[in-house]
């Protein structure tokens, strides 16, 4: 990787987000994406995903500062970290033991630690005690149109962010290209492969989704939009509408807190002023 644009990203980047941690604008983004994660039931009206509503809000729309954003885009696209292929993208992966890095290729991103610690601090409703227990990045192919299945992942908190700026959407549809949430999860008695990617449990996990008339929220891509729901929903890509060519390929981050069913125990000093 030619390292000097990225290292002066780095350089550059004051923080790992766009605002102070205990700003206002993340105060605010973290009570209203609490809320459904705390409480999401069948007859629920809270919407289980916290961009429909604070998207307007500078926090949801710009979650990294400018030059950390583009250190991790220079970091996506130079790097030689891309060592899982699948069919249609490619995956880079860290994995993380109570709540430090024991390898995998992405643990060379040096914004991990800094963005992590950032988002606790920006976030103490939504990730509490959680610790980060997976993150990863996936680049898409510029012919791939499906994106990622249904799936659900093995966590408490999912958060994405999107790295591959918006003029590389190919549809006008500004829908396009982002991430659907669906209002149902997988049942507790189910293995990790039948509520992830496995091929024989596809038609269980639709039927699922059809008995709710597949209800979900739909968020639209937009580079730098931070995306926080509960990781055992089940959610799939948008179908990926980007231009031919390498610097237009889709490229999300995504980082796991806590295991699935954990319980969030708030930080004494939140906790204690939480109504």
């Amino acid at each position: 990787m030619r390292r000097g644009r990225y290292e002066q990203a780095l350089r550059d980047a004051r923080s790992a987000l766009s605002y102070v941690p205990s700003s206002s604008e993340w105060e605010l983004f973290d009570a209203d994406a609490a809320v459904p994660l705390r409480s999401l039931h069948e007859l629920d009206n809270h919407v289980p995903i916290a961009i429909t509503e604070t998207a307007r809000r500078a926090a949801a729309a710009r979650a990294m500062h400018a030059a950390a954003l583009e250190a991790a885009l220079e970091f996506a696209m130079r790097s030689t970290v891309w060592w899982d292929s699948k069919a249609g993208y490619l995956g880079t992966y860290a994995r993380a033991e109570g709540g430090t890095f024991s390898g995998g290729e992405l643990a060379h991103f040096q914004l991990i630690e800094p963005t992590v610690a950032e988002l606790r601090r920006a976030m103490p409703r939504v990730l509490c005690s959680h610790r980060l227990t997976a993150t990863w990045m996936y680049k898409y192919d510029d012919e791939m149109q499906a994106g990622i299945n249904i799936h659900a992942d093995e966590a408490a908190v999912n958060l994405n962010i999107w790295l591959t700026p918006d003029e590389a959407l190919s549809a006008a549809d500004s829908a396009e290209g982002g991430l659907v949430v669906y209002t149902e999860k997988p049942p507790a008695s189910w293995t990790g492969a039948q509520r992830n990617h496995g091929g024989d449990n596809e038609a269980a996990r639709r039927r699922l989704l059809e008995e709710s008339g597949f209800r979900n929220v739909t968020v639209p891509y937009q580079q730098n939009r931070l995306v926080v729901f509960e990781s055992d929903l089940f959610h799939r890509s948008g179908r990926v509408a980007f231009k031919p060519g390498y610097r237009n390929r889709r490229i999300n981050w995504t980082l796991l807190f806590g295991r699935r069913g954990d319980r969030c125990v708030l930080p004494r000093s939140r906790a204690a002023s939480s109504p």
